[in-house]
């Protein structure tokens, strides 16, 4: 008999939506160091520690979700519930605060969004009373985490997008590759 499905597909959710919001938030990090952020509503004496402190907790939420992919289940969830809490609060306050200023931060957004569903997936694992039942079928777990991951790269990806990540990227129609025997452009 094979465990409920539920359980395994809300922590497939929260830990792809804690890998979302690191890479979000290392894309946070790089809004803060591009000049024109620095030039447009941040002293530079600030940006610095503001990126340090983003690339930080980018890298604390990408080990947690390394951390709880590979062992299976959150780890420890009451503490990134606390630390999730904490670091969603300064960055609503931060949100409200570029909205004071009529700008509205795309990564920032994105990463708020992402943090709120590593919020509710692991305080609604946290209300369950889970019993290690073995796995839910195979089939079934990677459908519910094919559709987790696809929700978290179409918000990722418009974070990553509204930031200095699209601003600085190039279109695929100007790129220069030359290879060999290969028409590029559009047919």
């Amino acid at each position: 008999m094979s465990a409920p499905l539920a359980p395994a597909a809300v922590h497939s959710l929260g830990t792809f939506a804690g890998l979302g919001a690191a890479v979000t938030s290392f894309g946070l990090a790089s809004n803060l160091l591009s000049q024109t952020t620095v030039s447009d509503s941040l002293d530079g004496w600030i940006a610095w520690p503001a990126a340090l402190a983003m690339m930080l907790w980018a890298a604390g939420l990408l080990l947690w979700a390394i951390m709880s992919f590979r062992a299976g289940k959150s780890v420890l969830p009451r503490l990134t519930l606390l630390a999730v809490g904490i670091g969603g609060t300064i960055e609503v306050a931060v949100f409200f605060w570029q909205f004071a200023q009529h700008r509205l931060d795309g990564s920032l957004l994105a990463t708020i969004a992402l943090e709120l569903l590593m919020l509710g997936s692991l305080g609604w694992l946290a209300r369950q009373q889970l019993k290690d039942g073995g796995a839910p079928k195979a089939g079934r777990l990677l459908v519910t985490m094919f559709g987790a991951s696809l929700l978290v790269s179409a918000l990722a990806t418009a974070g990553l997008a509204a930031g200095t990540a699209g601003q600085y990227s190039i279109p695929h129609s100007e790129m220069q590759m030359d290879f060999p025997g290969m028409q590029m452009g559009h047919h």
